[in-house]
């Protein structure tokens, strides 16, 4: 289960078993005297080791975790936030999505308002520089706005329905989704937002392997790219300390040499093994995936 938009404090929290608590992303400024946003994931606690998290927002506006071998982005965005948040996310999909030849999904308050769910899209009466992000996204063929089979308003007042919570699949997940449904009837215990369920049919896993490798496309990322270089600056006196060990036992015992190269060779893979995966991250992917 995915909360968004939580404004969660301590006393509600109480409220939720904290083993079934998997992520909780807070804005820590508080806006009116509450917590503006945030997200929560929830979940059984046998389901959570086969639950990742693969990266973040550092505002906290949304998440990507993997479950089995399929990717979920998960989100709350401001009516007011840059479009570089959406953006960046957009990106992150991309990243570690392999551009669509994995499995993936993004769910969540997206405060774009769209007026129908239809194939008509551009019926929404916002037509803010988000919404146009997401029309290009759509519209790329990759990506589909699913509609719902029971329900529509995703945001219901007193005043006013609109639809900013939208569930977007890939073309490789878009055949595993069904019963996508808006509860209309349910205020989850007094929300204008009304919840989204679907149900994802992927339980037959690959009968290949699965491996870890590096999400060494971040590289793109210029903040990415410095901080893989400060960390490599950081920690060089490891693989450093290494190579000054084995000089010296090599020095007493040449018949040490096979050994110490192979150590050497070791300390320096793992010296970058940890600065790639610290900068990059790793994501599970099946053997028969495209790489």
């Amino acid at each position: 289960m995915f909360l968004s938009e939580t404004w969660l404090n301590s006393s509600k929290k109480h409220a939720i078993p904290k083993n079934e608590i998997f992520f909780d992303l807070q804005n820590p400024k508080p806006t009116y005297g509450r917590i503006e946003g945030g997200l929560m994931g929830i979940c059984r606690i046998e389901l959570k080791e086969h639950i990742r998290l693969l990266d973040k927002s550092i505002r906290n506006d949304w998440i990507i975790l993997q479950v089995e071998d399929v990717i979920l982005g998960y989100c709350y965005f401001n009516p007011n936030c840059p479009l570089e948040n959406l953006t960046e996310f957009l990106f992150e999909l991309d990243l570690l999505s392999e551009n669509g030849a994995l499995k993936c999904l993004m769910v969540g308050d997206f405060n774009v308002r769209l007026g129908s769910l239809s194939n008509d899209l551009k019926s929404s009466a916002t037509p803010t520089s988000k919404l146009h992000t997401l029309l290009e996204r759509t519209s790329s063929g990759n990506w589909t706005l699913k509609s719902p089979t029971e329900g529509r308003w995703t945001y219901i007042s007193s005043v006013s329905k609109s639809i900013p919570d939208h569930l977007f699949v890939n073309n490789s997940l878009s055949p595993f989704v069904f019963g996508h449904r808006v509860l209309e009837t349910e205020s989850c215990g007094g929300s204008a937002h009304r919840p989204i369920i679907f149900k994802l049919n992927t339980s037959v896993k690959s009968s290949r392997p699965a491996f870890e490798r590096w999400n060494i496309r971040k590289l793109l990322l210029s903040d990415t790219a410095q901080q893989f270089c400060d960390i490599l600056n950081e920690t060089i006196t490891q693989p450093l300390n290494h190579i000054e060990s084995s000089t010296r036992n090599i020095a007493a015992d040449s018949s040490a040499l096979p050994r110490e190269i192979n150590l050497c060779s070791s300390a320096i893979m793992n010296w970058i093994d940890n600065a790639m995966t610290s900068s990059f991250g790793v994501f599970r992917v099946s053997e028969n995936t495209k790489m």
